[in-house]
């Protein structure tokens, strides 16, 4: 890190990362300009940590080992929501569905049935259409959920999962924040825009793609904003709820399933400067 220079860490999932848009129009690129612009008397840089499903729990964990190796910034930000409901277990999705399997007694076995298939063309194309045909069949696909409301609420709408959810990102925002004033670093928690929260559908092509592991998120956002009103939950001292800023900014705001276009990872960008401006997380002496 310069030391010269005012330096904050971005933490989130793939959303903060910026997949499937260029470097330069990803939120961390859109908040070092943004505050860049604001404040010219002083370098600000943003280092964008966001990773591939990555969520509360893990980015807490690189947080700490960042620290531990002396890589110390003057604040950090946490972007949160999406994931921490997709990965509703706190255990990482890839050691869930990747390492066990690599390390089943029977993964040598499958590897070659595979392997099999994947040479063999004619089996290949069978064994898709076949699937194609069990899909459309399947009352568990993600079009019947997202064309059954009534249907959708119930399958996940499970209120002691999305309770467990909830208290662990807070209990990771708790820990988070005592590891950064222990370090001196000023540490900010957002609750992210998602869109099938507030989202307008006119605007979302690729609604009916969300896996059905991200369908969860939907009522965590709603059983977390009815908290959050009704007080009933105890919030990081510094936390911004980013989630409603989609009913203000028209247009298609995600080039995906989830996520964001450069339109919603600028204004994403903003709000986050606003809320830091307002938390005197930057140094006093950036005069505008």
């Amino acid at each position: 890190m310069d030391p010269e220079s005012f330096n904050l860490f971005l933490f989130g999932g793939s959303t903060a990362f910026g997949f499937n848009i260029k470097d330069d129009e990803t939120i961390a690129a859109y908040l070092q300009q943004t505050l860049n612009k604001k404040y010219k008397n002083h370098k600000i840089s943003v280092y964008n940590f966001g990773q591939s499903g990555y969520y509360s729990t893990q980015e807490r964990i690189l947080f700490e080992r960042l620290l531990a190796h002396g890589n110390i910034p003057h604040a950090a930000i946490f972007l949160d929501g999406l994931n921490d409901f997709f990965n509703r277990e706190d255990t990482p999705f890839f050691v869930n569905n990747s390492y066990s399997e690599i390390l089943d007694k029977h993964f040598m076995l499958r590897f070659l049935d595979r392997l099999n298939k994947y040479f063999n063309p004619i089996n290949n194309i069978r064994e898709h259409l076949e699937k194609f045909e069990r899909y459309k069949l399947s009352p568990h696909t993600k079009r019947y959920y997202w064309d059954n409301p009534k249907e959708r609420e119930k399958k996940f709408n499970d209120r002691p999962i999305l309770e467990k959810v909830i208290k662990t990102f807070l209990n990771n925002a708790s820990i988070a924040e005592a590891t950064g004033k222990s370090f001196g670093v000023k540490v900010g928690f957002f609750w992210q825009p998602i869109p099938h929260y507030n989202g307008d559908k006119k605007y979302l092509p690729f609604y009916g793609l969300l896996s059905e592991r991200h369908l969860y998120s939907e009522f965590g956002y709603k059983l977390f904003r009815k908290k959050i009103d009704s007080g009933l939950v105890k919030l990081p001292s510094r936390f911004g709820w980013l989630a409603d800023i989609q009913k203000e900014t028209e247009g298609f705001l995600y080039v995906d399933a989830v996520h964001y276009s450069p339109e919603i990872s600028k204004a994403i960008a903003q709000y986050i400067s606003e809320y830091l401006v307002s938390w005197n997380v930057l140094p006093s002496n950036l005069d505008e």
